[in-house]
């Protein structure tokens, strides 16, 4: 907190920005860090969060914390591409489970997703995009899948031959 205050006065900073994924791990850090932000600055704040870790003591904690947008990955509307390729093991429900908190306590929230991900059909990539409608986000950023050495990913597009691997070193 004596960091963020001392870059307040001397920068003049209009909020603070926690891209960590991982924010809202510790349930009871988050709440006691929201409460401080609150009690000791006027800045807003936003982060990244896990929706598979989200419930109503965070959300509230973060409404009182002036957070302006929370971000969350929902990667991929398919459920199953979501799980089994990419390992992140975020349900369906609880992204709508997610942004029903959200929008209770009128938290602004952006989605992530990426498509052309290994093995996804179009279908898939119209299920994604049909989530996003759903769910409504005040900011949706979808990126095109990139593979990059050594991610787990990558080495699975490269075993099922989705992937040339001497093309891929260039």
């Amino acid at each position: 907190m004596d960091e963020i205050k001392y870059v307040h006065k001397k920068y003049g900073i209009k909020n603070v920005m926690f891209v960590d994924s991982t924010f809202n791990l510790d349930k009871q850090w988050l709440i006691e860090f929201c409460n401080l932000i609150a009690e000791q600055t006027t800045l807003p704040m936003s982060c990244n969060i896990r929706a598979n870790i989200m419930d109503e003591d965070i959300a509230k904690a973060l409404a009182n914390a002036r957070c302006d947008p929370v971000r969350f990955a929902i990667e991929t509307g398919n459920e199953t591409l979501r799980n089994s390729i990419l390992q992140k093991n975020v349900t369906d429900k609880q992204i709508y489970d997610t942004v029903s908190l959200l929008n209770k306590y009128k938290i602004p929230f952006l989605s992530f997703g990426m498509m052309g991900l290994p093995t996804e059909t179009l279908e898939m990539a119209w299920q994604t995009i049909h989530m996003n409608q759903k769910i409504s986000p005040n900011v949706v950023d979808i990126g095109i899948f990139m593979p990059y050495p050594n991610l787990n990913i990558t080495k699975y597009a490269q075993r099922e031959g989705l992937i040339d691997e001497n093309s891929f070193k260039k």
